[in-house]
């Protein structure tokens, strides 16, 4: 399940040469099947990758690990796609994008707000990105209202319907 689509092979007669193949997912025809096999020989390498995965955390419907197989590469959009969208408290515009990079880790701002309504530039994701999409705690504070308020109309509402009216 977490390999790549990409598979390298070297063949014994000329290891210096390297080819690579990407596999095809979708429904192949005879045809395609036929047009893109390649002879293996004895002696000849197989190299399969794993796929690379970015983490999409905090306020998504299913935060977790995705794997990127598109050359381990994915789009802001794909990833909060993936992860089933932004819940109802997600503060999008102070999202953050924690990359590795040759001095350690850097954090980035990223208004996600903006680039789900295309005001933005939809940044590309690589293996090894974290995507953190905070809470805001206005939207938290306001659902939690909301919900207090609801609580109480229908404790009010079932005592009034449990309570005999005098005649």
């Amino acid at each position: 399940d977490s390999a790549s689509r990409t598979v390298s092979i070297v063949h014994s007669a000329n290891p210096k040469e390297i080819i690579h193949v990407t596999l095809n997912a979708g429904a192949q025809t005879p045809e395609s099947i036929e047009e893109g096999r390649m002879e293996i020989l004895p002696g000849d390498s197989i190299f399969v990758a794993r796929s690379g995965v970015i983490y999409v955390v905090g306020e998504l419907i299913r935060p977790g690990g995705y794997q990127v197989e598109h050359n381990n590469r994915l789009t802001l959009l794909e990833a909060v796609a993936l992860a089933g969208g932004l819940t109802r408290t997600a503060k999008a515009s102070q999202s953050r994008l924690i990359r590795r990079s040759a001095t350690g880790r850097e954090e980035l701002t990223v208004n996600l707000q903006k680039v789900l309504y295309g005001g933005g530039p939809d940044m590309l994701l690589t293996d090894g990105d974290i995507l953190f999409v905070p809470t805001s705690a206005i939207k938290e504070y306001s659902q939690q209202v909301i919900n207090a308020a609801i609580g109480s109309a229908t404790t009010y509402a079932i005592y009034r319907l449990a309570t005999p009216t005098p005649n």
